[in-house]
């Protein structure tokens, strides 16, 4: 249970910055790890870990299928 607290405020820690970038706990015996963003580009992740490095200096990017945006129909109805 102290584990996952610490993730959880590591989680809120990231979110306080970075509001708009989704967040996921996965869990993979014995650890905990926070995962960050559905970055479409290595270069917009490299944009977010330069941004937290001071934090969150073990962060690093790992490569996987993401979670991609909802699009929202647009009114074509004039």
């Amino acid at each position: 249970y102290r584990i996952y607290s610490k993730i959880n405020s590591a989680k809120v820690k990231f979110m306080s910055k970075y509001n708009t970038v989704d967040t996921y706990i996965t869990y993979s015996a014995p650890n905990f790890f926070l995962k960050a963003g559905d970055f479409r580009t290595r270069l917009e992740a490299e944009k977010v870990k330069s941004g937290i490095k001071a934090e969150f200096p073990t962060s690093f990017i790992i490569k996987e299928k993401i979670n991609l945006p909802r699009l929202e129909k647009e009114n074509t109805s004039n």
